[in-house]
């Protein structure tokens, strides 16, 4: 028995077009600058990847109530704005020992 186009399954519909694009005012609205909120989804992404393993929980260094100390000098010479630097504060960073020889830290003070 041959197989019939009439007979097969019906056609996918052809997509619309112009394609629909109301959603993306939606995706492309700028929230307000919340840093409690950035601080909250950096912990779950954190917490999430120190689930799984990598890295280990006590390879996080959290940053201490008053915030991680960081270079004031080298912040004002990058021209970066205080928002800026309060976050890099409040951030959780990898221990140094964690990469070896390499300093992905730079503007946190040294200890």
């Amino acid at each position: 028995m041959a197989f019939s186009v009439v007979d097969g399954p019906a056609p996918h519909p052809a997509p619309r077009w112009p394609p629909q694009t109301e959603w993306l005012a939606e995706y492309n609205r700028r929230s307000e600058y919340n840093e409690a909120e950035i601080l909250c989804l950096v912990k779950e992404i954190i917490d999430l990847l120190v689930l799984f393993g990598y890295p280990a929980a006590d390879q996080i260094d959290w940053a201490p109530e008053n915030g991680h100390p960081i270079n004031e000098t080298l912040c004002s010479e990058y021209r970066l704005e205080k928002l800026v630097s309060s976050l890099m504060q409040k951030l959780p960073y990898t221990k140094r020992a964690f990469h070896g020889n390499l300093s992905f830290n730079v503007l946190l003070a040294s200890p």
